[in-house]
């Protein structure tokens, strides 16, 4: 199950990493039925989606967890 961070200053964006290393953003409209979300690099490039803007500081923190749980699943695998 993939790690879902909620945006510690703009509290309506949520955060979370595919398995392919990119980030997503899901935006939270409570009520409006409007769902909003894009993909981005670990730059916090924008990739595809509706939403097109990201703080590249939390791309860069989920990149690198997801990252680490990679390299961590590899090495698992060796032992």
């Amino acid at each position: 199950m993939a790690r879902v961070l909620r945006h510690p200053l703009n509290r309506s964006r949520y955060y979370s990493f595919e398995e392919d290393g990119r980030v997503r953003v899901d935006l939270d409209r409570t009520g409006d039925g409007a769902e909003r979300s894009g993909h981005f690099d670990d730059t916090g490039r924008w990739l595809d989606g509706d939403l097109k803007t990201a703080d590249p500081q939390m791309c860069r923190y989920l990149y690198s967890n997801w990252r680490l749980a990679r390299a961590n699943a590899a090495g698992r695998e060796n032992d």
